[in-house]
């Protein structure tokens, strides 16, 4: 995404002033060649180690010295290429967090206002007076999509955190589901292997479902497995992995757990789960 995007604006800058015969095209044409030297350095010669998780924030700030490079060059306040720190700010609801597109808004003002002041002093004239209003027009711009892409990007978390939820979670019993177990329990294998301390797994089989779903409906079945899924969930501990395999199995890893110990989790979980009763149409279900 940043690869094409950069290729994309550098490319619509060179066809704008070859289109212009602007005088400094040979100064444009070396920031454009700096410019691809950069994306080619940054997106494939680079290890993605050396800059971490900050390589998109110093990527985005070398656009923004780019650009304002850029619109010192083609006329300053009057520069079509501001629109270059709109792709900046916006581009961060993909991969920044809610501040992250509030961060470079003002990284990206600072530079546009820096790069129309230098514009000024370096070939004048003075500003002219409707100068202020076109700055502060791009400004407000910048604020505003910053805004959205902030929007964007809180609402991708959550939808994010909301999808890593479903996976990792059971949605009816809220317990693990089978495959945050399956992913559990070969850490564990390679946890007990590298420190030489067991573990225990136990299945649970609710009997009574069936004799439940048939005679109550569906419904009655949902609620007896959510009322199990609080059981377990109150009768492990923390560091324990409580997970439904499908319909009426569960399971239970017990790091760090000799069988004695083990027996005593399974019988505490069978005879609390048999005390469960539940009202339905007028009549108590039991597990």
């Amino acid at each position: 995404m940043v690869r094409v995007v950069a290729y994309l604006f550098i490319a619509a800058a060179l066809i704008v002033v070859t289109v212009t015969q602007s005088w400094q095209q040979p100064l444009i044409y070396l920031l454009a060649a700096a410019g691809v030297v950069l994306v080619v350095v940054g997106q494939d010669m680079l290890p993605a180690a050396v800059l971490g998780p900050r390589r998109l924030l110093v990527e985005a700030l070398t656009m923004i010295v780019f650009v304002s490079i850029l619109v010192v060059l083609t006329g300053g306040y009057t520069s079509p290429f501001f629109v270059g720190y709109l792709l900046v700010v916006g581009s961060a609801a993909l991969w920044g967090g809610s501040r992250t597109p509030l961060a470079l808004a003002v990284a990206a003002s600072i530079g546009y206002v820096v790069a129309v002041v230098l514009r000024a002093v370096i070939y004048g004239p003075v500003l002219p007076a409707d100068a202020v209003a076109t700055v502060a027009f791009i400004l407000v711009a910048i604020g505003l999509v910053a805004y959205v892409a902030a929007v964007i990007s809180r609402e991708q978390h959550r939808s994010s955190e909301a999808a890593l939820a479903l996976s990792r979670y059971d949605k009816l019993t809220g317990l693990y589901s089978r495959a945050t177990f399956e992913r559990a329990l070969e850490q564990e294998v390679l946890r007990a292997g590298r420190s030489g301390r067991g573990f225990s797994l136990l299945l649970l089989d609710l009997d009574a479902l069936k004799p439940v779903n048939d005679r109550h409906g569906h419904d009655a079945g949902d609620r007896l497995l959510t009322a199990i899924g609080d059981v377990m969930r109150g009768g492990v501990r923390a560091t324990d992995v409580a997970a439904r395999l499908g319909g009426d199995e569960f399971v239970v890893i017990l790091p760090e757990t000799d069988l004695p110990g083990a027996l005593l989790v399974a019988e505490k979980l069978r005879q609390d789960i048999g005390r469960l009763t539940l009202p339905t149409n007028g009549t108590m279900v039991s597990s």
